[in-house]
């Protein structure tokens, strides 16, 4: 009996690759920025989505995930993208994110926020913008962020397939254990 959990338990691990610590969350976000100052283009800019992505690994630029949103800058300032950096629980919504940062170049229309530890306790950057056509940068006084998950931490198949395995285990040894347990009356009419 032990020989064959042994082996299941061996089998198991070899095809899930080990403990998978991998979990996809689903974040409800709403940005609000304003006070850009004099010659801004925009006087506010708005930002909401609901964005689902895996937050086990550092994620350096993605558009995958991205649900219901709307932006209120004109489309040549690019499509919304993400990066993620892991260690630090730090989300990057901008038109060229990088590494919890993001890229932004003078020549073209771009923008950049930040949310610090999102998962614990979200604070938003500034919203950062620059426009080509004047050659500026602006950068809100100002801004309201509201996050808000959605639902649990999904496991991925290879979790469920552990801890079934270890539920199967742990049911095989009781089962064993019990056989060998026996009371003084029962072992009285064996002999």
């Amino acid at each position: 009996m032990k020989k064959s959990v042994g082996i299941a338990v061996a089998a198991a691990m070899m095809l899930v690759g080990g403990p998978a610590a991998a979990a996809l969350v689903t974040y409800d976000i709403s940005y609000f920025a304003t006070g850009f100052g004099a010659g801004s283009p925009f006087r506010n800019v708005e930002v909401s989505f609901r964005l689902t992505f895996d937050n086990s690994n550092t994620i350096d630029r993605s558009s995958d995930g991205f649900e219901n949103v709307r932006f209120s800058l004109p489309a040549s300032y690019g499509n919304l993208q993400f990066g993620y950096y892991q260690p630090a629980d730090v989300l990057t919504i901008a038109s060229f994110p990088s590494f919890g940062g993001c890229l932004l170049s003078a020549s073209e229309d771009g923008y950049c926020f930040g949310i610090d530890t999102l998962a614990t306790t979200p604070i938003a950057s500034d919203f950062h913008f620059i426009d080509s056509a004047l050659g500026e940068e602006f950068w809100s006084t100002t801004s309201t962020l509201s996050v808000k998950q959605i639902g649990g931490v999904v496991p991925e198949p290879a979790g469920w397939a552990l801890m079934t395995l270890g539920m199967i285990g742990t049911a095989a040894a009781l089962r064993r254990r019990r056989g060998s347990i026996r009371t003084p009356a029962v072992a009285a009419l064996a002999a």
